[in-house]
């Protein structure tokens, strides 16, 4: 089961808030828990093709494991963190996006190397990995008109740590 959530604050609508400065004022945050099957339909069973071998000197054809399973195979998870800020300052001429994020993924499926003595069978696919990625989001713009022309301008900065928390391979 994969759930999300958010939920927002828009600070400057409430009573108390009375700035001259400060035109929007939302805080908001989300948590979500997600699901990736990136992979095959049927990767965690073991497959089945044909293949010609020797037989009383004869090529005769058969059936032998063609990918090897893996009953434990599970779909890859995120969960990801959110902590966001949304302001406009000077009758909205200046607009300003804050985010700090987290963001972790485990159970990330690959095939593993398999010795040269288990056949010409492929690897089964596994949950190999987990990665964790966190950082800051800022974003700034500005707009408006000059005459009958309308302008918007903004840019951005993020910062990302990406650490890989697991490997088996």
């Amino acid at each position: 089961l994969f759930t999300s959530a958010s939920i927002g604050w828009v600070i400057d609508k409430e009573s108390f808030f009375n700035s001259s400065v400060i035109d929007n004022l939302k805080l908001r945050a989300s948590y979500g828990d997600l699901g990736s099957y990136a992979s095959g339909l049927y990767d965690w069973q073991s497959t089945y093709s044909t293949r010609l071998y020797s037989f009383n000197n004869v090529q005769a054809s058969g059936l032998a494991v063609g990918r090897y399973s893996n009953n434990a195979l599970q779909w890859e998870s995120t969960n990801v963190k959110n902590i966001g800020i949304d302001a406009s300052f000077f009758g909205r001429k200046l607009n300003v996006e804050l985010d700090v994020f987290r963001r972790n993924t485990a159970g990330i499926l690959s095939t593993i190397s398999i010795p040269i003595t288990a056949g010409i069978a492929s690897a089964p696919t596994v949950n190999l990995a987990g990665v964790q990625n966190q950082g800051l989001e800022l974003s700034l713009g500005t707009s408006g008109n000059i005459g009958k022309v309308g302008y918007s301008i903004s840019g951005n900065f993020a910062i990302t740590e990406n650490v890989v928390t697991k490997y088996r391979g």
